[in-house]
């Protein structure tokens, strides 16, 4: 069985008192299209930037094809490293 093309485990974005995204987890399939849904501050664009590699995750770690990208408040792979 194929790795998700995209995970993202427990992940958190923390921006001073406030949490901006909140243990997020969802997997992606190769060729499934996803959309995030929710109100103005929901975190949507936080999530994508951290996808993307733009900013680390305060917590949780996200994976490409099984490999980890970002975890922990660190980003392993640059965005221009990660063909998103």
């Amino acid at each position: 069985m194929n790795a998700p093309l995209l995970t993202v485990e427990q992940v958190t974005r923390r921006i001073g008192e406030r949490d901006v995204v909140a243990s997020v987890s969802f997997t992606m399939a190769p060729g499934e299209v996803v959309a995030l849904l929710g109100p103005s501050g929901s975190g949507k664009t936080s999530l994508l930037r951290m996808v993307a590699g733009f900013d680390a995750p305060s917590g949780g770690r996200i994976l490409l094809q099984g490999e980890a990208v970002s975890a922990d408040g660190r980003i392993a792979v640059p965005p221009e490293k990660r063909g998103l």
